[in-house]
């Protein structure tokens, strides 16, 4: 009788197949997230979250309108995006050079995010669109 231990029914992928794999996997999600944004509208179906900032005070975080908007150009409504949260299009386009920088390409020190200035400058520029555009929830507040 011997001690070995029976080789496995199926063999594991490779590091660089199941990178594959997972990247693939991410992928669909994204897509699957997508046509979901784009079928089933934020303000019609109760899927999705609700911002607590929005429900405890009713002022608008710098996300307030996010989904609303990717819904709107999932469609190709790029006005009707921006009036609702202008924030999206520094966000995506950010997120998408993020994801080259530090996963495709591994340079992360060409990251916008390892760089403490432009962190700063994200924060300050999330700030302030933020109170921007609470400026008339707030008058209220304040006669």
């Amino acid at each position: 009788m011997s001690n070995a231990v029976p080789p496995p029914l199926l063999p594991l992928p490779s590091p660089n197949r199941r990178k594959v794999i997972l990247w693939s996997l991410a992928f669909g999600a994204f897509i699957v997230v997508l046509l979901v944004l784009h079928f089933f509208p934020p303000g019609q179906y109760p899927i999705y979250p609700v911002c607590p900032l929005r429900e405890g005070t009713g002022l608008d975080c710098p996300g307030c309108g996010g989904l609303r908007a990717m819904h709107q150009l999932t469609n190709g409504n790029i006005a009707a995006a921006w009036r609702l949260n202008p924030a999206v299009f520094v966000i995506l386009p950010l997120a998408a050079y993020e994801t080259l920088m530090r996963v495709f390409l591994k340079r992360p020190e060409r990251s916008v995010l390892a760089h403490t200035p432009s962190l700063i400058a994200l924060g300050v520029l999330l700030l302030v669109f933020s109170v921007g555009r609470n400026l008339p929830k707030l008058a209220q507040w304040f006669p």
